[in-house]
């Protein structure tokens, strides 16, 4: 008699124990080969997919002999400094002008920057305190004739996509070298999110770099230099970056080099700065591991915030920088300590500060330069009388994470003003908080808000991959250009020198290096959002309310025309901070389930409708749909095979060796790393109809009656 029962065959397919491409994209070699025959079943029966990253932040670097390395992470820091009533000359105790501290340049600019001159008569209204951020930059003087330098003005980006698909939404990143340092310098430049159905998007860049020969020929040009070479402005970003995103990777187009069009080469006709933000990098290693979010933000902002992050804050004057400069972190400094490090390395430029702008078409001709040899003399109020100096940065540097909102941010990478300090100025009495602007001339008018004292802001952040998606700040890098036109100084400035004087801090009274006119000046502009790329304190309605027992009557405290330490201020710890984009626990696809796909010769056929591009949604391979439903409390989906698609093998036998596996969104697409991890494990079922044969039951025996 014969009798069929069923055996099954259970296979593992364990993304550990594979060859993986990417996460959840892998192939499986078995150690003992399966063959399917006639009648054989396979379905899927338990698939365990790591949705652990939505919550996690996975760091898992190994060198080539597999030694594991951990992260390398950069931070290139532009500091910024507000020009307000506390950055005045200094007087002594007769309330006579101290020697100036500053340079204003500009057009308006007649003498070196102080209030009121020797005569005690105002200078003009164009050299007070604008209440505005300041951004430090690199000066470098050309002299006359062509040099080789080009404005990078458009970089042209082809979509990779059809119809109303999305393309774009990453940071790009190029390498050029610097007109100004002559250094190889990186620079990041967000990509908005655009349509292909637009066609090319423009980036400006707006960076001076220095041309790079041979010179290319425009097709049809009798100039044989009008651009340089496609290597002069290099997009560095992956060509599997830019394809995730739908960008094209660069090409050559008619009447460009490469992607980039450049305006015509520099041409001085006069001695001419031109500048280049003057950043400070800070880097660490982050350690190969699993972290939470607050982990992670925990970890990071102790080593960002550490008083020597980039190196000995000197003690001792053998160690370099000086003694003076008690603090050694990209975040914050001085101004005489921003003055160290631009003659230690990068000699023969010089250090100005450009103030902010709201419109990119608007030159920046308010340019301030310190006087370091100024900052040098004894501040005559002080007892014992001590040099002067000014902290630039951010003071306070918190990067969090708000279990609330599911985000990490900076809550803080600025500078308070501290108000309310006691008669005199004691020690530790003043509070966090907001002051209001000073009357003219110590201001440009009363009452108007000073919410910060100075801060800190990125213009670039690497590797882009963890600081975009794996942390998630996608738009937090500050814009910054050189400014298309430039402005001219006046003869008795700082600038107006000729040549450049190699010392830090020339004399302006040396009349044998003056020229006829003052030099030009190419500046920087720099944009700055509160909550995007800076923090600054929260301008609340609170803050409108003048704590005393007359309350109700609406009142700013305006200061006093001139500053005297006791001022009343409000105080206030709310901060207005950048959060990131990504929120934890959170999966970027949200229609709720996973398709498997299993690469073997099954005829299995999944028919779907269309996209917006028309793209036909069939997929033949897929063999589960998991559902979204059942995670554990580790942040691993299981699914016990219900939406299993069973396959009955027809046919001639057929061996199984090798299976490779990819995890698909509903569209088709490749999950983010961020959306799927590593630790994924698919176990397939092989149920064969085994025939067996067995002896049939003996007959009844006849028991005789008796």
């Amino acid at each position: 008699m014969a009798e069929q029962i069923e055996k099954s065959t259970i296979i593992k397919l364990r993304e550990g124990e594979s060859t993986a491409l990417a996460n959840g994209n892998y192939t499986t070699t078995l150690t003992k080969p399966v063959t399917l025959e006639q009648g054989d079943q396979v379905r899927v029966h338990t698939v365990i997919l790591d949705t652990s990253t939505q919550d996690l932040i996975n760091i898992a670097n190994f060198d080539d002999n597999g030694v594991a390395n951990g992260l390398d992470v950069s931070m290139d820091i532009l500091r910024w400094w507000r020009f307000s009533f506390q950055h005045r000359p200094q007087v002594d105790a007769s309330g006579n002008p101290a020697a100036a501290i500053m340079s204003l340049e500009g057009v308006n600019r007649a003498d070196e920057w102080g209030l009121r001159d020797s005569t005690g008569i105002l200078r003009p209204q164009s050299e007070w305190p604008t209440n505005k951020r300041y951004f430090p930059a690199l000066l470098k003087l050309l002299g006359v004739g062509n040099a080789d330098i080009w404005n990078v003005q458009d970089y042209r980006l082809t979509p990779d996509g059809k119809g109303e698909q999305q393309c774009g939404g990453i940071n790009l990143d190029f390498k050029y070298i610097d007109a100004v340092t002559g250094l190889e310098t990186n620079l990041s430049i967000p990509c908005p999110f655009f349509k292909a159905s637009k066609g090319q998007l423009l980036l400006s860049p707006n960076k001076l770099v220095v041309g790079q020969q041979p010179f290319a020929t425009i097709p049809g040009s009798t100039s044989p230099d009008l651009y340089p070479d496609q290597s002069s402005f290099i997009l560095t970003t992956p060509a599997s970056v830019l394809q995730a995103a739908r960008i094209t990777p660069p090409k050559f187009f008619q009447g460009v080099v490469g992607d980039t069009t450049y305006s015509p080469r520099l041409n001085p006709t006069a001695e001419t700065y031109i500048a280049t933000p003057f950043t400070r990098t800070l880097s660490f290693n982050i350690p190969n591991k699993r972290y939470t979010p607050g982990e992670m933000a925990t970890y990071m902002n102790d080593r960002i915030s550490l008083l020597d992050a980039n190196g000995p804050a000197a003690a001792d004057p053998a160690v370099q920088p000086p003694k003076d400069f008690n603090v050694n972190n990209a975040f914050m400094g001085t101004v005489k300590e921003m003055h160290y490090y631009v003659a230690k390395n990068h000699a023969g430029l010089r250090l100005g500060f450009f103030p902010e702008v709201d419109d990119l078409a608007t030159d920046a001709t308010q340019m301030l330069i310190f006087d370091v040899n100024a900052l040098e003399q004894p501040w005559p109020v002080a007892t014992p009388a001590i040099p002067q100096d000014f902290f630039v940065g951010a003071e306070q540097v918190d990067l969090a994470y708000d279990p609330v909102l599911q985000k990490i941010a900076f809550s803080s990478i600025h500078f308070p003003q501290y108000v309310n300090a006691s008669s005199g100025g004691a020690s530790g009495t003043g509070v966090p908080g907001i002051e209001w602007s000073r009357a003219p001339p110590y201001g440009p008018a009363a009452g108007q808000i000073v919410p910060d004292y100075s801060g800190a802001s990125f213009t670039r952040l690497a590797p882009t991959d963890f600081w975009r998606n794996q942390i998630g700040f996608q738009n937090i890098i500050i814009p910054h250009i050189s400014s298309k036109t430039s402005f001219q100084s006046n003869p008795g400035n700082i600038l107006g020198h000729n040549p450049l004087q190699p010392a830090e801090n020339p004399t302006p009274t040396d009349a044998a290096a003056t020229p006829p006119s003052g030099a030009f000046v190419q500046g920087i502009n720099v944009v700055p959002t509160v909550g995007l790329n800076i923090t600054s304190a929260y301008q609340g309605l609170d803050l409108v309310v003048f704590k005393s027992d007359t309350f109700w009557n609406p009142q700013t405290p305006i200061p006093a025309s001139t500053w005297a330490p006791g001022d009343v201020g409000t105080s206030s710890t709310l901060t207005t901070p950048i959060l990131a984009d990504r929120e934890f626990n959170v999966s970027n696809n949200d229609e709720g389930y996973f398709l498997i796909e299993i690469g073997f010769k099954f005829p299995q056929q999944m028919v779907g409708g269309s996209d917006t591009n028309n793209t036909n949604r069939s997929y033949n391979n897929i063999q589960s749909i998991v559902g979204k439903y059942y995670t554990s409390p580790n942040n691993f989906l299981q699914d016990q095979g219900g939406g299993s698609i069973e396959y009955q093998h027809m046919g001639e036998p057929q061996m199984i060796s090798d299976l490779s596996v990819r995890i698909l969104n509903p569209d088709g697409s490749v999950p983010t790393n961020i959306d799927l991890g590593n630790r994924n494990t698919l176990f397939l079922e092989i149920i064969k109809a085994v025939n067996i044969t067995t002896a049939p039951p003996p007959k009844n025996p006849i028991v005789p009656i008796v």
